[in-house]
């Protein structure tokens, strides 16, 4: 090219080393041949080297042609399509060079229009944007240098612009898979990974409720990355996330179950039985809530009202109960806690002290006879020759003194019924066997209409009969009855603690006039 250098190289033998001569059309030139030329003409050059012995024969080279040494590129590597979507595709080829252009065509349309019009692609490949949805495109892409354009490239096959859909897979982090563990007051991390095409619709859940960014809850999406981030976690949050993902192509799902550890929640229906002056039981349930961890043990105290310094009766109690030991007469508070692997939960508290006393309770029924005389106890028919077995049940405490008799005479027990008039009825009976630990202060008497009675209303239509005061003897007369009426009646003892059960006249009777012996 007109303006640019030449530079031509001979190799050059000779003893001594001869002098170099460079000659253009029959003239001389400097030894170093950077000889001007015009692009384009053919020229030829001839060499002579000359030293003290004389000029030696010259040497001709072939005629040349000036033009520069580097030629067009060739055709880029064979260009393929990828990434395709409704609305672009990506054009990717080989063997990049200075620059490349990428051109388009409608269906059949003959005029091919450049996509890249502000500058070259520098890479081999290139998003063509702006493509209408169900279109068919051809498309070709070819090479630049500084000479001029390479030979264009098409590729083979026409482009519909249309979505390629790819459902929704979720692989979640290693740590992440299955179950998180983390200590209360800690974050939540659940990190996970979405392929899809286009980008899925992402929801997190726990159970039921979606979750959504809050003051606590921070949701991250960088496809192919998602992220859940829950700021201090409680028990609360104990539970199980679901990953859900969807999009055209189909949906994909994945559950953590999330495990917070904290201290157990308070231990459930702390009660007392068994109270006696020296000792007592100490019952409880296990917390709602475990904390997330096995319950390994409980811690039991006990304190007197008056007192505000807890005494430990157990640090290490594995059972749901214990034996306290306790001094006569005082009054005890008790508490319980649960503990775990991460530490002792709340107490719960008693919220009435109890008595080291031993227990009183309401007295059993009074002991009666009925009108014929005749003893309640049951009778055992007589059969000669076999074993008979006698049970009773026994209640009391401290433990009563038991004792068997035969052939007691049944008269030694008052009558209920001990004497009766026209218009009164004389009523008596014994004490009851089993006080209930306390002694007997009292009783009462009610009495019912026969006429008034209802089966399926049993409690109903009594009346307390008046005994003008405390009626402490075993014995009372009713007055101002109807003769023509029958009655029922019953009497009840009663002992610090209450009324014990009524024993019942076993019939309704009329009052009558009972004739002396003769």
């Amino acid at each position: 090219m007109a303006g640019t250098h030449i530079t031509l190289m001979a190799s050059i033998k000779g003893a001594p080393f001869p002098k170099v001569i460079w000659k253009k059309n029959e003239a001389d030139v400097p030894t170093r041949a950077d000889i001007e030329t015009n692009q384009g003409a053919e020229y030829v050059v001839r060499i002579r080297a000359e030293n003290k012995m004389g000029i030696g024969a010259p040497l001709e080279s072939k005629p040349t042609v000036a033009e520069h040494s580097f030629m067009p590129p060739s055709p880029p590597g064979k260009p393929q399509s990828y990434d395709l979507s409704e609305d672009s595709v990506t054009i990717g080829w080989t063997i990049p060079i200075l620059g490349y252009t990428v051109e388009m065509r409608k269906g059949d349309a003959e005029e091919w229009k450049k996509v890249n019009l502000d500058d070259f692609i520098k890479l081999c490949a290139y998003q063509v944007k702006g493509l209408e949805e169900g279109v068919t495109y051809k498309f070709r892409v070819y090479a630049s240098n500084m000479v001029g354009d390479g030979e264009a490239k098409e590729i083979p096959d026409s482009i519909v612009a249309q979505d390629i859909l790819i459902p929704p897979e979720i692989e979640m982090e290693a740590a992440c898979r299955e179950r998180v563990t983390v200590r209360a007051g800690h974050n939540i991390n659940i990190i996970g990974y979405i392929k899809a095409r286009p980008d899925a619709e992402v929801i997190w859940s726990k159970e039921e409720t979606v979750l959504e960014n809050s003051k606590r809850v921070t949701i991250t999406q960088n496809f192919p990355l998602v992220h859940l981030k829950i700021k201090e976690a409680t028990r609360a949050d104990h539970g199980k996330y679901t990953l859900k993902a969807s999009n055209e192509g189909g949906e994909a799902s994945c559950t953590i179950v999330v495990n917070v550890l904290d201290r157990p929640s308070h231990c459930q229906n702390l009660h007392t039985t068994y109270v006696t002056k020296d000792s007592c039981m100490i019952n409880w349930d296990v917390p709602v809530d475990n904390g997330g961890s096995e319950i390994t043990h409980y811690i039991v105290e006990c304190r007197e009202p008056s007192i505000s310094m807890w005494s430990m009766i157990s640090s290490s109690c594995t059972n749901r109960k214990i034996k306290a030991k306790l001094m006569e007469g005082h009054e005890y508070l008790f508490r319980v806690c649960a503990a775990n692997k991460i530490g002792p939960g709340p107490s719960v508290e008693t919220k009435t002290p109890i008595l080291a006393v031993d227990r009183i309770e309401k007295p059993g029924e009074v002991q009666t006879v009925n009108e014929g005389g005749e003893s309640a106890w049951v009778k055992l028919a007589d059969i000669a020759g076999e074993s008979v077995r006698m049970e009773a049940a026994l209640r009391g405490k401290p433990q009563p003194e038991v004792k068997w008799t035969k052939d007691k005479a049944v008269g030694d027990n008052p009558r209920l019924i001990s004497d009766s008039t026209k218009t009164s009825i004389t009523l008596s009976w014994s004490k009851p066997v089993y006080d209930g630990g306390a002694p007997i202060i009292g009783y009462s008497l009610d009495l019912r209409l026969k006429s008034e009675a209802d089966p399926e209303k049993p409690t109903e239509g009594w009346k307390r009969i008046d005994t003008h005061g405390p009626l402490v003897l075993t014995e009372f007369t009713i007055g101002q009855l109807d003769e023509k009426q029958e009655y029922e009646f019953k009497v009840s003892a009663q002992n610090q603690v209450g009324w014990g059960r009524h024993a019942y006249l076993r019939e309704a009777v009329a009052p009558k006039e009972i004739l002396g012996e003769t």
